[in-house]
């Protein structure tokens, strides 16, 4: 199975610099990527070959129900890596001072 994301805005954007997009089209479009430890910065980055990408003309939430159980598994995951890294400074900090 091919990797897919899943973007939501309105197709219409009244920003003149925005892509205009319409239901069951498809838009040729690339990716472009900044490593900083590689001294990529301003115009020196990876780009990505042209992928097509299909815009389908469903809702990207079909079932028309709420996201809150996906909001409370994110919300308890930034809990545990923010507790992580508060936990892992402690660590370091004491571990200086020995």
């Amino acid at each position: 199975m091919l990797p897919s994301t899943v973007f939501a805005r309105d197709f219409a954007s009244i920003n003149p610099g925005h892509a205009s997009f319409a239901a069951s089209t498809t838009v040729d479009m690339a990716f472009a990527v900044w490593d900083g430890d590689k001294d990529e910065r301003n115009g020196r980055k990876a780009v990505s070959q042209l992928v097509t990408m299909n815009i389908g003309a469903a809702d990207a939430f079909e079932d028309g129900g709420s996201n809150l159980s996906i909001m409370l598994i994110a919300g308890a995951l930034l809990l545990v890596v923010a507790g992580l890294g508060a936990g892992l400074a402690v660590y370091g900090y004491r571990e200086k001072g020995r």
